[in-house]
């Protein structure tokens, strides 16, 4: 049986080499119905979003998902457990504002971004306009609440740590 089915994807009009590559292998592994594609400009948050109407019979599996899959990183094995422990709080953080606002959790920040705020304990606007792909609204938008957490979560730890 077949069924149609709807996949959305938002490529950053300043770093969109992962997302093209995650939605070529996607388009590779799907008959594809139809494509509907709108710029969203937003200044340094720009952005394109995708949607693709797609058929996917039940005996076929799709390469993208073992593609992505392999692709994971388990970020609890790349960073050390301070840091870890901060990219957790940011993630429950996370969640929480994408849940609020209706929207992805990669929206908000993506695994990648929460990782180097973490490894480098970012307590600044400015240290976190250097982070790739967060542009000025994000950061005015959520700025402040990220560096609250990262201050709050790196004092925990040295208090814990002496």
């Amino acid at each position: 049986m077949m069924s149609i089915q709807f996949k959305f994807f938002w490529v950053s009009a300043q770093n969109s080499s992962n997302i093209e590559n995650d939605l070529n292998n996607f388009l590779s592994s799907v008959d594809v119905i139809k494509v509907q594609k709108e710029f969203v400009n937003n200044g340094s948050d720009s952005h394109f979003c995708i949607l693709v109407e797609y058929i996917r019979s039940q005996n076929t599996k799709s390469s993208f998902n073992n593609t992505v899959s392999k692709k994971k990183i388990d970020y609890r094995e790349i960073l050390s457990p301070d840091d870890f422990s901060l990219y957790d709080k940011i993630r429950s953080w996370r969640k929480m504002v994408a849940q609020k606002e209706a929207v992805q959790l990669y929206t908000v920040l993506t695994n990648e971004q929460m990782a180097k705020i973490s490894q480098d304990k970012i307590k600044t606007l400015n240290g976190l306009s250097k982070i790739e792909g967060l542009g000025d609204t994000r950061i005015k938008k959520y700025g402040n609440e990220i560096i609250e957490i990262v201050v709050n979560e790196t004092q925990k730890q040295e208090k814990n740590n002496k």
